[in-house]
């Protein structure tokens, strides 16, 4: 039995052994495919910046109105421009205006303000039975000019330039009795223009005479009577004229 027990013992030991002697067998890994390298990113250029918003800011308000814009035609009327007016020839009554114009006003400022008469008048004269008649003509076209040349505000000062040409005659009943005479003159002078608004012109002026002469004809039987006056000077004796004119 101690046989039998050893020999199995022995059989096992061999079998071990032989076991420990054999080349251990090993097992590959599978293959594996190479994962794909990554496309290579581009490199994105940032986004510029926004500039920065600028505040708006409200329009600048308009410059004030100067003394050079009052003088270059602030408060003016708009290119050319008609006024009628009223006025006095000082000393008047303040109740009683007695005179009237009307003056034409170029975009420069220069004015014309033109005077026209046309008149013819009969008069009849009767003493007891005895009746004298007389017929009176007149005509005269003149016109006086301004011409702003300074300002301040409403204020222009203005100088003026004025000419006429008259005739008048002097037609008793009769022959051989007739007067007439003729006048050209010019005169000078200084004014203010006031505007209160643009289409209101307040003015005084002061004009002086420069240069007349008159021409008259007195007929007579045989022969006529003819008198020539001249008269030219400096002279600073003016006649003031105080109007209110509307500009259209």
């Amino acid at each position: 039995m101690r046989t039998a027990a050893t020999a199995a013992f022995l059989t096992v030991l061999s079998l071990s052994t032989a076991a420990r002697a054999q080349p251990a067998t090993t097992t590959s890994p599978p293959e594996t495919t190479p994962a794909p390298e990554p496309a290579p990113v581009e490199p994105v250029a940032p986004a510029p910046e926004p500039e920065p918003r600028r505040a708006s800011r409200p329009p600048p308000d308009p410059p004030a109105a100067t003394v050079e814009d009052d003088a270059a035609g602030l408060n003016r009327p708009d290119g050319m421009s008609v006024g009628i007016g009223v006025g006095y020839s000082v000393p008047a009554q303040l109740l009683e205006p007695n005179l009237a114009s009307v003056r034409f006003r170029f975009p420069s400022g220069f004015t014309i303000e033109p005077t026209v008469v046309l008149d013819t008048a009969r008069t009849t004269v009767k003493v007891g039975p005895a009746e004298t008649e007389t017929e009176s003509t007149e005509a005269t076209f003149a016109a006086n000019v301004r011409l702003p040349v300074a300002g301040r505000g409403k204020i222009d000062l203005v100088l003026i330039g004025s000419a006429a040409l008259s005739y008048q005659k002097q037609s008793p009943d009769g022959a051989d009795n007739d007067t007439s005479t003729s006048t050209f003159s010019l005169g000078w002078g200084l004014g203010l223009d006031y505007w209160p608004k643009q289409s209101w012109c307040l003015s005084a002026s002061a004009t002086n005479p420069l240069f007349s002469l008159q021409r008259t004809r007195q007929e007579m039987v045989g022969q006529d009577q003819k008198t020539t006056t001249l008269d030219l000077g400096a002279i600073f004796d003016p006649g003031v004229f105080v109007m209110l004119h509307m500009f259209f």
